[in-house]
């Protein structure tokens, strides 16, 4: 088996990097799709919370000439409050899927610019590779 140059190993090692970048990047671009189907569904799950919560609003449980009883206020009180918790957990995992979405970005932008970089020098690696071999067997 013939001994490869430094050369040609420089290339296929180039070679390599780009083609890892590019599964890389691939990645970084599914985690985004993944983010936002799941930040559709966090936003349609929250809609939903707010949407208990408006229903379960004391004011609309207490209408005119309405009697209600103490315990009644009370389960109202409690349910509204448990719901007001979900409404807040639901908005916090709402802005950490944000920021991940943001992150996942930022790493797709990243690793474009490295991918595109990583293809420059090996497209140069090829070139000086084929400039060596016309020179060697000229």
């Amino acid at each position: 088996m013939p001994k490869k140059s430094p050369l040609e190993q420089l290339r296929k090692i180039r070679n390599l990097r780009a083609e890892n970048l590019s599964w890389q990047l691939a990645e970084a671009r599914g985690a985004i799709a993944r983010l936002a189907e799941e930040r559709k569904r966090e936003g349609a799950e929250f809609e939903a919370v707010q949407a208990r919560v408006d229903q379960a609003s004391i004011g609309q449980n207490l209408a005119a000439g309405k009697f209600v009883s103490g315990a009644e206020v009370h389960a109202i009180v409690q349910k509204q409050s448990k719901l007001r918790a979900m409404e807040a957990e639901a908005q916090d995992r709402g802005r950490a899927l944000e920021e991940a979405v943001a992150a996942a970005e930022r790493r797709a932008d990243r690793l474009e610019d490295e991918v595109a970089r990583a293809r420059r020098i090996a497209t140069r690696t090829d070139i000086l590779s084929d400039m060596i071999k016309s020179l060697e067997n000229e």
